[in-house]
């Protein structure tokens, strides 16, 4: 096609400046090509030629490019978003997207089939969005792009899904009286999600009941009633819902007895022999009934098997002839279907007696108050002759004698002036002018209570001992006074099925603490209490659940038996103790074992203890310990024994065994060839154990299984090699080595040995030992290497880990093998070997702070290479138990008192951490056996864990919880006055914020201590700080020793408990509260006091304290002694500095006066001529040789001659005479006199003799 080109294309070639044409001149030449209507065919590559005399010279080529005027590439159209595919629901909306390109753009519109969608005059260019709504059929949309390039197009299938076909009709395939069974199809070429089954009965209207998610076509509709019609039809159901249901099929339920008596049963004498019985058919009949069978009987003590009987059918009564006149029968009636018997009715009693009447039927009672019940029946079926003239109401509370009254003919009557909450019982009997006829069955109704009183509040139930519950209340909150008349307890063990409710009665109404005995340790219990008024008992409280304190086991476990593995092991297994003897939970089990000789005892016994977890069932549980560190051919007696955290129970009767006698291991044999043709053998003996080896006992022969003739040499005890001479070339020999022990031989390792070069090592039981055999062409030796940087650590008492390197080009390698054994024992421990193929191994099983030996080799095809050297591994000692039953004694405000019980035998310190809180943490002396943690926050919820500090984050940790009390008593008591003539203080007591949960109220007074100047010091901020452990005791009753006995020492103790608070209280008037004597207070000490609130939150029982009052000081009348400490050590020491003071000024006056003759001054020591009193020199010298001795044979040091002299005259001062007793330097002196004052001075008086 033609091209539309520029008018003038115009091409400019330059010449290289290297090559520039001039004129003659010196003028450059240039020049150009001017194409003019260029076309298509000017397109091409131009270039520009030189020619002179000189040569000739191209130009650089030009490419010329013939464009379009526009400069516009023309491209066909083409999708770049074609439209997507959709799937709606039916009536749904969408909206499809098409999306084209080109040059030119092209038009889009879309078409569903030859319909145009997008008018003509309305078409979009590039982009086209296609809204469809209420979409009800599937549909193909085609987008069509147009330019005038070409025309293209592309489909968008939209799809409605639909719901479901209808099922096919449902088939009754299987009826029972209950249930129906149906099979559909499922009517559906799709897949259809469940179905939905929809029924109800044929004569309801309403609305269906259904059943989903039913998978099948086959389903059994259940709980229907007998003998009913019902409609059945099913939906099907798919991802958009359920569709239309199938048609509706009607079934009918199968027969079934009936499951009522008939009904309306009555009955009256025709004559005096002869009764006609009338009933009606049973309100649940659930099918056709057949007939009906009457019972009677004139003695209805015999069983309804024995009674008369006879048959009816069709007809709703009974002729009942030949009766006994003036006897009273007892008639029943049963209804039966073609299935069975339905339910007999209740007795009927007719008199056979002529015109008396048969007794009234359906009697009722009703409660209209609490005084009176409304009673309601059937009359009697009667004649006019016999017509009724009264009825005979018989009724009695509980077991008090029966009351009758009469009454005029009624089918009602009113009974009035009755007990509240009480109960009674009911029977009527209708009169006639003949008599009084029949009585019916006893009917019981309770009247209400006049008013309902509350239970009692505040209950709270501990248990001080193991046999005992102490139980706790409040009055009911009611609002009449005196109404309670007294309490009532009730009790149940709950884990116990065989015990039986016990009630405790008769507790008066001024009582609310009520001590239960008797009961059985460790059990958990079930309490309530209810209290009683005049109108009978009220309700109960809510159960409270506490169990009795745990004690020891009283029996041992049971079924212990004792199996000996081997001979340093044996396995103890038994089962738990009888379960009403546990007296708590069992926490583990004591296996204690001891060597015997001779029939008696010959070493300490030991002890092995297995704990158990909390999830670990306690009853009739069996358990197992293996016992590993028993020597061989020893007798044994082991006894078990269980243990509560209160202590250990009775252990079983001993049982004795004998441990299996030790034989040694398996020696570590090699065979190599020897140089004359026969074989070297040289072995390292066993382990050592307890049993050293005397022997060795080898055998060889031909290694063919049918040859029978070996060689056996006895070999002694230090022998390590043995030569074979002269075997035969080529053939195969066993070579067998076993030690031997006094108590025999042990297993022997066997070498399978070809004069060649192969050899295999085997034990008796054919497993795999290394050996090492050398050949003079070929050794595996050499072949498999050697292990090389073996390591070994303990993981834990049991377990430790191996590793070592692969070995270094060497591709024969299939595995390695493991060789350990207990480095020394008592002899009988058994070598372990395990083939591995990793280059780590863990062994597990080993005993506790033991060393052990291991070696390793390479496997190869050609069997195990060399050993490794020995590697020693000693396994860390167990795990010791530091402490038992830790747990919180007592939660305050803001501290937790917490306690344990040690297990620490040595004296020295126990270092504990406990761990609680946000990472908090406090170091303690586990001998103690308590620690205070303050700085609590109140009503919080808090973990400890006691642990060692050895091991505060891997070792075993006891945990307790606790949760800290509520700021119940914020404000602190306030003094109103003092009286000083009788030494009573008045005290306005907090408020309380709420008394709900709270078991009482304590007021604790602290005597001050009085420091030095005079001054008193509370040695506490707040309550919380105090160790309340006595004072626990106190209110437990466990302390009421201290209470009474004459307090030596100043202590805080309790001066009163109240239920409820008062506001005032009087301290110190000498008055008993709530079994706390009021002590007076003494003149010149001073006090404080608080409240501590006793609250019971769930399981827990916490302490909440108020702050400490202002202190209460009365005038001092006599001045009291300081009992500050230090003050009192002064006394103590004061005395003994000033002794030795006055000494040291007689001894320098002594030496002042003396002569400065040395010689003088020696003879004078010697004689010890002191210028002081000659009598009471003279009269202390000769008595003591010791210090005879010494003064006249003195020992260099002028130093110590002084001290051993001032002593000996602090003896003349003081007026004593030494005994026995080598002398005590003066720095010594304090101590020796502390210890001589101890025991109130009995060594002072066994050392020294006073002079009178």
């Amino acid at each position: 096609m033609p091209f539309s080109l520029t008018a003038l294309t115009r091409l400019l070639f330059n010449l290289p400046s290297a090559f520039i044409l001039t004129h003659p001149g010196g003028t450059p030449i240039r020049g150009a090509l001017q194409i003019d209507q260029s076309e298509e065919t000017d397109q091409g590559k131009y270039e520009c030629v030189a020619t002179n005399s000189e040569g000739t010279r191209y130009s650089t080529p030009a490419n010329l490019y013939v464009r379009e005027l526009r400069d516009v590439r023309r491209i066909p159209p083409r999708f770049s978003v074609p439209p997507m595919d959709y799937e709606i629901m039916p009536g749904g909306s969408v909206n499809i997207t098409c999306q084209a390109v080109g040059v030119p753009m092209p038009y889009v519109k879309w078409m569903l089939g030859a319909e145009d969608l997008t008018p003509e005059d309305d078409m979009p260019i590039g982009r086209n969005v296609l809204e469809l709504t209420n979409v009800r059929q599937s549909a193909n949309y085609t987008c069509v792009a147009m330019s005038t390039l070409g025309v293209i197009e592309t489909v968008a299938q939209i799809t409605v899904k639909a719901l479901p076909n209808p099922p096919g009709t449902p088939i009754v395939m299987e009826r029972s009286a209950t249930s129906i069974t149906l099979m559909w199809d499922s009517g559906n070429p799709h897949p259809v999600s469940y179905y939905i089954i929809q029924y109800r009965p044929a004569s309801s209207t309403d609305p269906f009941k259904e059943i989903d998610a039913i998978a099948t076509t086959r389903y059994s509709v259940g709980g229907l009633s007998p003998y009913s019609h019902y409609h059945f039809r099913v939906v099907a159901v798919n991802s958009i819902g359920g569709g239309p249901p199938s048609q509706t099929v009607e079934a009918r339920t199968a027969e079934q007895a009936p499951s009522s008596p008939p009904r309306r049963v009555r009955g009256r004498m025709l004559s005096g022999s002869t009764a006609m019985v009338q009933w009606e058919e049973p309100e649940e009949a659930n099918g056709q009934v057949v007939g009906y069978r009457v019972y009677y009987t004139s003695d209805s003590l015999l069983p309804v098997s024995q009674w008369e009987k006879e048959m009816v059918r069709g007809a709703n009564f009974l002729n009942i002839r030949d009766l006994t006149p003036n006897k009273t029968y007892f008639i029943r009636v049963l209804a039966f279907t073609a299935v069975g018997d339905g339910p007999l009715s209740s007795d009927l009693h007719i008199i056979a007696k002529t015109g008396v009447p048969s007794q009234p039927t359906e009697l009722k009672a009703e409660v209209k108050s609490e005084t009176s019940i409304l009673l309601s029946w059937m009359p009697p079926a009667h004649s006019g002759t016999d017509a009724i003239t009264g009825y005979e109401l018989i009724y009695r509370l509980g077991d008090q004698p029966e009351q009758k009254i009469t009454f005029d003919p009624s089918s009602s009557y009113l009974l009035k002036n009755l007990k509240p909450f009480s109960t009674y019982v009911f029977q009527l009997a209708a009169r006639s002018k003949h008599g009084l006829g029949a009585f019916t069955s006893e009917i019981t109704i309770q009247t209400p209570q006049t008013q309902s009183i509350p239970p009692p509040q505040e209950v709270t139930c501990i248990s001080p001992s193991s046999t005992t519950l102490l139980l706790s209340w409040a009055p009911p909150i009611t609002d009449e006074i005196d109404v309670v008349t007294g309490y009532s307890i009730r009790y149940l063990a709950v884990e116990r099925e065989k015990d039986s409710v016990q009630r405790i009665s008769d507790i008066p109404s001024n009582c609310f603490r009520y001590r239960i005995e008797g009961l059985k340790k460790g059990v958990l219990y079930s309490v309530t209490v209810a209290a009683h008024t005049d109108s009978g008992q009220g309700p109960e409280s809510l159960p409270i659940l506490v169990r009795t304190e745990e004690d020891v086991p009283s029996a041992p476990p049971q079924g212990v038996d004792v199996v000996v593995l081997n001979a340093t092991s044996a396995r103890v297994s038994w089962r738990s103790p009888v379960a009403e003897r546990q007296h708590g939970k069992i926490r583990g089990y004591q296996v204690t074992y001891a060597r015997r000789t001779a029939g008696e005892r010959s070493a300490s016994p030991k002890m092995r203890e297995l704990l158990l977890t909390d999830s670990q069932p306690q009853n009739d549980s069996e358990h197992e310990l293996i016992v590993t560190d028993l020597w061989p051919n020893t007798e044994y007696s082991v006894a078990v024994a269980a243990f509560t955290s209160k202590g250990d129970g009775p252990r079983c009767k001993p049982i004795i065994i004998r441990t299996k006698p030790s034989l040694p291991g398996l020696p570590l044999l090699t065979v190599m060839s020897s140089d004359d043709g026969g074989a070297m053998l040289t072995w390292q003996p066993p382990p050592v154990g307890l049993s050293p080896v005397i022997g060795y006992r080898l055998s060889y022969g031909l290694a063919d299984p049918a040859s029978d003739s070996f060689m056996v040499q006895e070999l002694d005890s230090v022998a390590r090699s043995y030569t074979v001479p002269s075997l035969r070339v080529g053939v195969q020999y066993v070579f067998r080595l076993a030690a031997r022990t006094i108590w025999g031989y042990g297993s022997s390792a066997q070498v399978t040995f070809t004069t060649s070069n192969t050899a295999e090592t085997t034990t008796d039981a054919m497993v795999t030992v290394p050996v090492t055999i050398a050949d003079v062409n070929m050794s595996a030796q050499e072949d498999v290497p050697l292990l090389v940087n073996v390591t070994a650590r303990n993981i834990n008492s049991s377990s430790a880990i191996l590793r070592w390197s692969r070995p270094k080009n060497y591709n024969g390698m299939t595995g390695y093998r493991v060789w350990f054994a207990v480095s020394y024992s008592n002899g009988t421990d058994v070598a372990m070997e395990s083939d591995v193929s990793e280059t780590t191994v863990v062994l597990h099983g080993l005993r506790a702070n033991s060393e052990y030996v291991a070696r390793v080799c390479v496997l190869s095809k050609n069997g195990p290479g060399p050993y490794s050297l020995p590697i020693s591994i000693k396994t860390q000692p167990e795990e010791e138990v530091f402490a038992v039953n830790f747990r919180v004694k007592a939660a305050m405000k803001s501290s937790v008192l917490l306690t344990w019980e040690s297990r620490t035998t040595n004296s020295k310190a126990q270092s504990l951490v406990i761990l609680y809180g946000d990472g908090e943490r406090v170091e303690v002396d586990g001998r103690l056996g308590q620690k205070l943690v303050n700085n609590l926050k109140p009503q919080s919820v808090y973990t400890f864990q006691l642990t060692s500090k050895a091991d505060p984050t891997g070792g075993m940790q006891h945990r307790a919880d606790a949760m800290t009390a509520p700021n119940l008593l914020s404000k602190k008591p306030q003094l109103l006055e003092k009286s000083s003539s009788q030494s009573i203080a008045t005290l306005q007591l907090p408020s309380v914020q709420t008394q709900a949960n709270v078991r009482g109220f304590y007021i604790v007074v602290v005597p001050l201590k009085r420091q030095r100047g005079g001054n008193f010091q509370n040695a506490w901020s707040d309550p919380d700080e105090m160790n309340i452990d006595e004072l626990l005791r106190e209110i437990n009753g466990t302390g009421r020793s201290v209470r009474l006995r004459r307090q030596v020492e100043a202590k805080p103790y309790i001066s009163a408990h109240f239920q409820n608070l008062p506001g005032e209280f009087k301290l110190g008037d000498g008055h008993v509260y709530g079994a706390f004597l009021n002590r007076a207070l003494v003149n010149g000490q001073e006090y404080v006091c608080f409240v501590l609130a006793i609250l019971e939150l769930g399981q827990n029982t916490v302490y909440s304290t108020s702050p400490f009052s202002d202190a209460v000081l009365f005038s001092d009348v006599e001045p009291q002694p300081i009992v500050d400490e230090e003050e009192g050590l002064l006394w103590v020491v004061g005395p003994v500095l000033a002794v030795i003071f006055i000494i040291s000024i007689v001894i320098l006056i002594l030496l002042f006066k003396s002569k400065p003759d040395r010689k003088r001054a020696e003879l004078e020591g010697r004689k010890c001529s002191f210028p002081s009193s000659s009598k009471a020199m003279s009269s202390q010298h000769p008595s003591d040789p010791v210090e005879l001795r010494r003064i006249n044979f003195p020992t260099a040091g002028n130093k110590l001659i002084k001290r051993r002299l001032s002593l000996t005259l602090m003896k003349g001062v003081l007026g004593i005479r030494m005994s026995s007793h080598p002398p005590v330097s003066v720095s010594e002196l304090p101590a020796h006199i502390e210890r001589m004052k101890a025991n109130e001075n009995l060594r002072f008086s066994q050392e020294y003799e006073v002079r009178h």
